[in-house]
């Protein structure tokens, strides 16, 4: 997968457009949070949102919360089959994407000692982040 810092050189207006926006945000948006972002006189309809999300995760540039039902742009490169793990402040909903080899190794080993093939994984920490705490 490429990092946010990397995007491909092949991305319609639409899909630029989109990724550009989730980029710049600090914590997932939804579809419909995306739309309002755009900011310009066309009108978006949320099946064009859609296909732009939809393109920019089979990519790789793009998550989905599946908890929040929401899209945060990939920050770093990793392999499709690696657990991403998201740290989700409950207070401002800033949200850092974590990766950690180890985790995933062990997930990976667990699944398939209990016949089980996993599709994704996704892990949420729920908690505040630094400037929440203090």
């Amino acid at each position: 997968m490429l990092a946010a810092s990397n995007p491909p050189k092949k991305l319609s207006v639409n899909q630029q457009r989109v990724y550009e926006i989730l980029t710049t945000s600090i914590k997932p948006l939804t579809a419909y949070e995306v739309i309002d972002h755009v900011g310009t006189d066309e009108a978006w309809a949320p099946p064009t949102v859609y296909r732009a999300l939809k393109y920019l995760i089979s990519r790789g540039l793009v998550h989905r919360l599946e908890s929040q039902k929401a899209f945060i742009a990939c920050t770093r490169p990793h392999q499709a089959d690696t657990s991403v793990i998201f740290a989700v402040c409950e207070n401002c909903g800033s949200t850092r994407e974590l990766l950690d080899e180890d985790i995933s190794t062990r997930l990976k080993r667990c699944a398939n000692e209990n016949n089980f093939r996993v599709a994704k994984t996704t892990l949420e920490l729920r908690g505040l982040c630094l400037l929440c705490t203090t």
